[in-house]
């Protein structure tokens, strides 16, 4: 049957699927299911899977009932974790600032981590009524420990929208925000002995990436510039203006300011080239995998790295093994990973759409690839490669356009012609930048590597602003349903088949 074909050719997609709708379920279920009753569901799965051991296919049901009520146990623990209660009233808190101190009318904002008491190891936001008179807020640096006397408060909702900015906040890491006087806090030595091992390591993460961040500006980067680099290399996306950022979403852009699976696996392929030369292919990809947890770890493992990084090791690790490591079920393992660390990373919308992104392009590739015939590719590399980037970027437009109508309303219509130029500049980009963090100290050489990275910031800037200048170059204000998404994905899937069917008649 069907189902059991599933389990044969990509035996991790069925348990993958099983364990996203357990969390979809357990989150939905969240007042009317105790956590109780899914412990006793994966207990009676795994004792009636052992029951069952030479029964394969009743084996392979009751695995995605475990997993499903393993989702769900682990949405309902992520939930209750997630609800915080904040202290009452005002209090003092003691805290360690982890991001740049941003300068807005009357008030300075920044991320801190709290230090001791309930809340220790949270991330919160702060802002402080600035000190006209002695500018005390001067003193206030990256890393600097800091006691204040305010209330911590939960993150209100914007008003005439369904956007739930708690929930956003919340999943992004923040617990609270609070505002203090400017009469209401000083500095003090911080004590990181209440931190885990991992949140002291992300500060020291933090605290690299901001002298990175210095180290570019001194090398003459402009303000625009610069905030694209921060954004593309290091992940840091507050340098950005409104208009930089409107006009790379609205171009169909904006996936090459997060830093995602798009960067990483340029930085991949550069690290594979070089290590992949050695012949042992266990030592180079140990190489491989520390290089990759290097970057995640120095921009600040943001769930977008962290997720690319996985989905990169286990690619690697399969590699060693010689089977297929670009396939639906490395990356239905990597999905599987990435929910079990973190169930209510499936709600993050660059979850979402990178791994539906990746899904299309592994599931589709070979077959419209081929289309064209072997003989004409073996003789024309170049065309090839052209071709090769045509397909992946259509492929991945395809598979995540229904969701991007859904969450955004905005259509980018010159997105896949934009790609040909964009994809090579943004390689470009992180090759030079990275070879500026390596190198930029040498005098002259720093100097040329500088320019040059300006120069092609400047271009990829000038064409994106051209294209959202174009009148027809997006439709805004489309409103989607989640139904109409879902025929959305349906229409284009009976698409991709016809291609595929009529180019398997073609050829019979």
């Amino acid at each position: 049957s069907m189902r059991f074909n599933v389990f044969e050719r990509v035996p991790l997609l069925p348990i993958a699927l099983s364990l996203i709708l357990g969390i979809v379920v357990g989150d939905l279920s969240l007042h009317y299911i105790s956590t109780r009753l899914w412990y006793i569901t994966i207990i009676i799965s795994l004792f009636l899977y052992f029951c069952f051991y030479k029964k394969n296919q009743i084996q392979s049901f009751i695995l995605l009932i475990a997993f499903f009520a393993v989702g769900g146990t682990l949405s309902v623990i992520s939930e209750l974790d997630k609800r915080i209660t904040l202290p009452c009233g005002i209090q003092t808190t003691n805290a360690v600032v982890v991001s740049q101190i941003i300068e807005k009318n009357k008030v300075i904002r920044f991320d801190a981590v709290v230090t001791d008491g309930i809340l220790a190891g949270n991330r919160i936001k702060v802002s402080i009524l600035k000190d006209t008179i002695q500018m005390r807020h001067k003193s206030l640096v990256l890393n600097s420990g800091i006691s204040f006397r305010s209330e911590l408060k939960h993150f209100d909702n914007f008003h005439n929208t369904d956007f739930d900015y708690g929930e956003y906040m919340l999943n992004q890491g923040f617990v609270a925000q609070t505002f203090v006087y400017q009469t209401d806090w000083l500095l003090v030595r911080h004590d990181l002995n209440n931190l885990s091992l991992i949140q002291r390591a992300r500060l020291k993460a933090d605290i690299l990436r901001l002298n990175l961040l210095d180290y570019f500006r001194k090398s003459g980067l402009d303000k625009e510039n610069l905030a694209v680099v921060a954004a593309m290399v290091l992940g840091d996306k507050t340098q950005l203006d409104g208009a930089q950022r409107e006009a790379y979403s609205l171009s169909g852009a904006s996936h090459v300011l997060a830093l995602s699976g798009l960067h990483l696996s340029i930085i991949f392929s550069f690290l594979n080239f070089v290590t992949f030369r050695r012949r042992n292919k266990t030592v180079s990809s140990i190489l491989l995998i520390s290089a990759i947890w290097l970057y995640a770890f120095l921009v600040g493992l943001m769930p977008s790295v962290v997720r690319s990084a996985i989905m990169l090791s286990v690619m690697t690790l399969v590699g060693i093994t010689g089977r297929n490591s670009f396939s639906l079920n490395v990356l239905s393992f990597a999905a599987i990973i990435m929910l079990l660390l973190n169930p209510l990373s499936l709600y993050d919308i660059g979850f979402q759409l990178s791994f539906i992104a990746v899904a299309f392009i592994v599931t589709f590739c070979r077959n419209v690839t081929s289309i064209i015939s072997v003989s004409w590719i073996i003789n024309h590399p170049v065309l090839n490669w052209l071709w090769q980037l045509l397909v992946v970027s259509l492929l991945a437009q395809l598979g995540t356009m229904p969701l991007v109508l859904y969450y955004f309303g905005n259509l980018p219509l010159l997105s896949l012609p934009l790609s040909f130029i964009i994809i090579p500049a943004t390689t470009l980009i992180l090759y030079l930048a990275l070879m500026f963090i390596l190198i930029g100290w040498l005098p002259y050489i720093g100097a040329v590597i500088a320019r040059v990275l300006s120069l092609v910031v400047e271009f990829q800037n000038s064409v994106v602003e051209y294209v959202v200048s174009l009148p027809f170059s997006v439709q805004t204000g489309i409103n989607v349903s989640p139904w109409q998404t879902i025929v959305l994905y349906g229409i284009i899937l009976c698409f991709l088949l016809l291609i595929i069917k009529s180019k398997s008649l073609i050829k019979s």
